[in-house]
């Protein structure tokens, strides 16, 4: 008891480190910003942070490529790969974390598969969905997770393709034979999301990006095409987001952003120019967040983070600078997330975590 209620308080204290934060006036933008920062000073196990959630309890998750990292608002709790347990998380590289509608919360690792956290023995089971009924699939490297509408998980793992899986029902769906031009062991499924007509897209590194249209049964397959301004800018597809008015993102390696342009059925391209200012300051585009004010974050790598004014069709840059502690501290921005108390958490390829909150 006495440790629940250390626990709580810490909590408490998490909730009011995020909150109790500037807050900006409306009519100024792009908004100053003042972000702090977790790294290793606090504890977390390494500075090349993958992902970052908040869990239905209020715990921060930071994953990295050494260890996942729980944060109670004090101190950091941080969870590795053990041989000797068979308990303990399959791999210390993580990829991706979704905690679903019911409150599950699933780690995908980059070489020891899906995890499920189990909060009872703050242990972890791993969800190998074929066991030995597999062959020649190792479903071990995870690069994303999403929850559809009636409550399936989509997993992409890397070279292996695309899993459906019901965690109640333990029914599954593995799409082995999406029509990839190539064979499908050079693929590398990188990205998912769910449109509002139910439909999966899904980013590949290389080969463009594909729409399966699950009451069809189909796949739409998007490419690059060099002499069309409008089609996909980049086959090298690294995040593929929808924001809350439903619209499909897709952030690529290369190409800069593209949003979809569903009644044209084609993309509207940003890319960097460097003869226009405010333009996107990199093609090499890896995360992106809408956050709950309508603001568009976009991540980049190596020209860190951007705000996107969408009614002026502006770029606005914040870099990490060694003159001004409150600046942001990475360079290249792997994840971007927003809790449920409206803090934007940031994680980097070389700065760790870095987080803030404003009322516009």
């Amino acid at each position: 008891m006495k440790q629940y209620n250390i626990i709580i308080k810490r909590l408490a204290y998490l909730f009011i480190l995020t909150i109790h934060m500037t807050i900006y006036p409306q009519n100024e933008y792009p908004p100053r910003i003042k972000f702090r920062h977790i790294d290793a000073k606090q504890g977390l196990s390494y500075k090349f942070v993958t992902s970052i959630i908040r869990d239905k309890i209020g715990f921060m998750w930071f994953g990295t490529q050494d260890g996942l990292n729980r944060y109670d608002g004090k101190d950091i709790k941080v969870y590795r790969y053990d041989p000797e347990d068979s308990t303990s998380i399959s791999h210390n590289y993580i990829m991706v974390m979704l905690e679903d509608s019911k409150g599950n919360l699933w780690i995908g690792t980059f070489g020891g598969g899906l995890n499920l956290y189990n909060r009872e023995m703050d242990n972890f089971i791993v969800i190998d969905p074929f066991g030995k009924k597999r062959t020649g699939i190792q479903f071990k490297y995870v690069r994303d997770i999403i929850e559809d509408h009636e409550g399936n998980l989509w997993i992409a793992y890397d070279f292996d393709g695309i899993l459906k899986y019901n965690h109640d029902t333990k029914d599954k769906t593995y799409y082995k034979n999406i029509p990839i031009t190539d064979t499908i062991s050079t693929t590398i499924f990188r990205s998912l999301a769910e449109d509002n007509d139910g439909n999966i897209w899904i980013g590949t590194y290389g080969k463009g990006i594909y729409r399966y249209e699950p009451k069809a049964k189909k796949f739409i397959h998007y490419l690059n095409d060099p002499n069309d301004p409008h089609s996909l800018s980049s086959n090298k597809i690294w995040k593929v987001y929808k924001d809350r008015s439903g619209n499909i993102w897709i952030c690529t390696h290369g190409g800069g952003l593209n949003l979809y342009n569903r009644e044209k059925d084609n993309f509207i391209q940003y890319r960097y120019n460097p003869e226009i200012p405010n333009s996107i300051p990199s093609d090499y585009v890896i995360s992106i967040l809408e956050d709950s004010h309508g603001n568009l974050w976009v991540g980049t790598e190596n020209q860190s983070l951007c705000l996107f004014d969408r009614k002026q069709q502006k770029f606005y840059r914040y870099i990490p600078s060694q003159y001004d502690k409150y600046s942001i501290s990475g360079w290249s921005i792997h994840n971007i997330y927003e809790d449920n108390i409206g803090t934007i958490w940031i994680a980097s390829y070389d700065g760790a975590v870095s987080y803030f909150n404003f009322l516009i």
